[in-house]
């Protein structure tokens, strides 16, 4: 059997004979429910297989026509590729043969044709040639523009035939839903069947499933299995986008999947409670609008959901024009980039427009930060590829790990080798990639560099005589907490842009060198003399307080100057110079040789030092690694 990926719908007011065509086209009737036939409405969806002229099958939806119901022809039509819309010849254009048009035409369908039904009820020629004219004004500036007009009816047969030949023309050239990437289904309905259990069916929008895979059930995140599946009435391995699908679930109950709910392929799909979006207002009728922070009833996929929509850029969108928002939801959904909505007044429900999600996962844009986050939005839609609004997306997040961005835009075709284009993206717009999978936006990099540079010139200020400071206290006054296990390539990134200068395990202003001040200087020139004079036998820090008459802060920052450098070294509460330790190593290491091992007693001869320094100078030679104790012995071994 050759399957058609292509969804067929109709469309139009109640009672012009969309579900008498239905049963005209292919057999079956649409009306399945008790209620439909008693009073001789669709009231629900109905779903049927259809063989085109060319053997091609295609499935087809049907959807009521009555104001109350549009909810539901909203559930219906949101996986919909082509349509019929359906005009009586007795009755012409109707409010909801206008509402249903400026529905489908939000949501994004490319092709279809006009259906003129019941012409055997009028057969006056000139009131067919006004409802003709009608028509084409009713289309003009929609998707079926200029699309053939066909004239019909269910219960003579005329231009059936010619309706057939022209569908699977049209539908040829309709270009089927994507194939490849995760499995998404929304639910349209759920019911229980003897011997098997849960079926859902749905429209699959994207991706393939196949008997025996498991999925989610979204928003809940519930887990499933697929025990079988059915197509057309046949019993299949592999479903496709595109086509309808009947699954048998397992390890679910009914009231844990139904009309609203998702069926996807495991971690790939996360629900969201707002996102940015491309609103468009209906222009017809006349006088609809969307205000800022509105309440509305949000229809996404088959779901119908209460949000409030919050404009980026005024307070008002009027019949006709377009604005960038962002939708907050009462409950979760799941959408991507490019899915489709429609938005209704909350009472009473009217359709007021629709649009085309920009963004699943944004922040609120508040105060502001609105009219910076809608400039930000115009220039992700300006971007000409999939990896372009990635790098657009990054811009905005600052910084994300390679996996998390893919996933967060929804981005299919960047999986596998595409992300190795899109590091090359972050790296031609100016981002940074550090080890191999963090990826920084420019922008970003040069926020760490601006909070690096204020962040030095504060503390060359506050420390002069400092050459620097600590990368580690930089990385935590410059960087997010999320970062901080990058630290030393972060580091070295901001000196490679020219933002800091990296001097002996510090950070510095480029071309800062420290200035000691006359005071500061001569206090370093005194100790270095006095540190010289003591040898061996190093002094404490009062003692060179005491000794040399300096003031305990002049001190200090004279000692942290001459540590800074590497020029003083602490060994116990004695202060060394670097150089003299390096004395007592070489004249320790000739004792050595001669002795094979040296005690507390031999230091004291070797270097003329009591044992108040000899006890703190060997631990010290231990924890470098130059000796090691072996009872109340040193041998010597190699320094680490």
């Amino acid at each position: 059997m050759s399957f058609r990926r292509v969804i067929v719908g109709t469309a139009g007011h109640i009672d012009h004979g969309k579900t008498s065509l239905i049963k005209a086209l292919t057999g079956v009737d649409c009306d399945r429910l008790p209620e439909e036939k008693e009073r001789g409405i669709t009231i629900d969806l109905g779903f049927a297989p259809l063989r085109l002229p060319s053997g091609a099958l295609v499935g087809v939806i049907d959807v009521p026509g009555h104001e109350r119901f549009v909810k539901n022809m909203v559930a219906g039509a949101v996986g919909v590729d082509f349509v019929l819309l359906v005009v009586a010849a007795d009755e012409g254009v109707m409010p909801q043969t206008v509402e249903h048009l400026g529905i489908l035409d939000l949501l994004g369908v490319k092709d279809g044709l006009v259906v003129v039904t019941k012409v055997d009820l009028c057969p006056d020629e000139d009131l067919r040639a006004l409802l003709r004219e009608e028509i084409e004004a009713l289309v003009r500036g929609t998707f079926l523009e200029g699309a053939p007009v066909v004239e019909v009816s269910s219960a003579t047969g005329e231009g059936l035939e010619e309706l057939l030949r022209l569908m699977d023309e049209r539908i040829g050239r309709v270009r089927p839903k994507e194939a490849e990437g995760p499995f998404l289904l929304a639910v349209d309905r759920a019911f229980l069947k003897q011997g098997f259990g849960v079926i859902a069916t749905g429209t699959a929008y994207r991706g393939q499933v196949r008997v025996g895979q498991r999925l989610s059930v979204l928003p809940q995140g519930k887990s499933t299995r697929v025990r079988n599946l059915n197509v057309h009435g046949e019993r299949v391995e592999l479903a496709m986008a595109g086509q309808r699908v009947a699954l048998n679930l397992s390890d679910l109950s009914l009231d844990e999947v139904g009309r609203g709910t998702w069926l996807a392929d495991e971690g790939f799909y996360e629900p969201t409670s707002l996102f940015d979006a491309r609103l468009s207002v209906l222009r017809q009728p006349e006088g609809l609008r969307v205000r800022h922070f509105e309440r509305l009833r949000l229809h996404v996929g088959t779901a119908e959901i209460l949000c409030r929509v919050y404009l980026l850029e005024s307070e008002e969108v009027s019949g006709g024009e377009r604005a960038l928002c962002q939708i907050a939801c009462e409950e979760p959904v799941v959408v991507e980039g490019g899915s489709r909505f429609i938005l209704r007044s909350y009472s009473p429900s009217v359709t007021l427009g629709g649009g085309e999600v920009i963004y699943a996962y944004p922040e609120r844009a508040k105060g502001r930060r609105r009219a910076h986050y809608s400039s930000f939005l115009k220039l992700y839609l300006e971007a000409s590829s999939p990896e372009e609004r990635a790098v657009r997306l990054l811009d905005l997040m600052g910084w994300a790990d390679l996996p998390g961005l893919v996933r967060r835009a929804q981005a299919w075709s960047l999986l596998g080798e595409g992300g190795l284009r899109l590091k090359e993206a972050v790296l031609a717009h100016g981002g940074a990639v550090l080890e191999g999978e963090l990826l920084l936006s420019r922008a970003f990099v040069e926020e760490m560099g601006g909070r690096a540079r204020e962040a030095l010139a504060q503390f060359h200020r506050e420390n002069p005589h400092k050459q620097g400071m600590p990368q580690e206290e930089l990385i935590s006054r410059a960087s997010p907490a999320g970062l901080k296990g990058y630290g030393r390539a972060i580091v070295q990134l901001l000196w490679e842009r020219g933002f800091v200068e990296v001097l002996g395990g510090k950070v510095a202003l480029p071309g800062f060198r420290s200035s000691l001040g006359e005071d500061l200087s001569r206090a370093v020139d005194l100790v270095r003399g006095h540190l010289a004079a003591r040898g061996f036998a190093a002094p404490t820090r009062e003692e060179i307080a005491s000794e040399l008459s300096l003031e305990a802060q002049l001190l200090n920052r004279a000692l942290d100057v001459m540590a800074e450098s590497g020029e003083v070294a602490w060994v116990g509460h004695f202060v060394y110079l670097t150089s003299t330790l390096e004395e007592a190593k070489a004249r320790l290491s000739r004792a050595f040789g001669e002795r094979g091992e040296i005690t507390p007693a031999v230091v004291r001869d070797v270097l003329g030092i009591s044992r108040k320094h000899i006890i703190p100078l060997l631990e010290h030679l231990d924890s470098l690694g130059f000796t090691k104790r072996v009872g109340d012995k040193r041998i010597l071994r190699q320094p680490r």
